[in-house]
């Protein structure tokens, strides 16, 4: 078969055809990276879709590389995603146009993995146990969203309590265990 080369026929995928682990080979910008280098998202001019992979990435690997993705489809646990068997960095690449979606947009779950630019007031902050993360509770026009930012300090995060915030990321979806969408959630880059 011959490797799907581009985001949006992934994300087009049914879930039964995600799930027949079909050949992924595609060119992207990396638009985030958690910490524990097993979570990455990606885009190419066609939109931004979740990759996992089952060894940490190298150490090095930032938003805004552009690499090559190789590895299969699947069905993912809220839409279609890559599982990938190798990613190489080629060079800077450029990370995309952010979205500036509309609260229906959101709350429909379809823009799941898109680079975006949110903004609202920061209502509360929250660090995982370890420290390095921070979960900033965001209220936007009439709806919550949470903006998760690895790497901010504790006291960084309560001085933004209160105030009127905009951050690009990564929409990030939960979802329940029906695969329908729950809550938006930013996932942000500092620096």
């Amino acid at each position: 078969d011959r490797p799907l080369s581009s985001v949006h026929t992934i994300r087009s995928l049914a879930r039964e055809v995600a799930a027949r682990e079909l050949p992924v080979d595609l060119s992207a910008v990396v638009t985030f990276v958690e910490p524990d280098l097993v979570q990455v998202f990606i885009a190419d001019e066609t939109g931004g879709i979740y990759t996992h992979t089952e060894t940490p990435v190298p150490g090095t690997l930032k938003s805004g590389d552009q690499v090559r993705v190789v590895g299969i489809t699947s069905p993912g646990d809220f839409a279609p995603s890559i599982t990938v068997k190798s990613i190489v960095v080629t060079g800077a690449g450029r990370l995309p146009a952010p979205l500036h979606p509309k609260q229906r947009q959101l709350l429909a779950g379809s823009l799941d993995s898109q680079w975006m630019e949110l903004e609202g007031i920061v209502r509360s902050a929250r660090v995982n146990e370890a420290g390095n993360w921070v979960t900033l509770d965001v209220s936007s026009d009439g709806y919550r969203f949470d903006a998760e930012i690895p790497g901010m300090s504790p006291e960084g995060a309560q001085r933004l309590v209160d105030a009127e915030v905009r951050f690009r990321g990564v929409c990030a979806s939960k979802w329940n265990a029906k695969r329908q969408f729950s809550k938006v959630m930013l996932r942000v880059t500092l620096g």
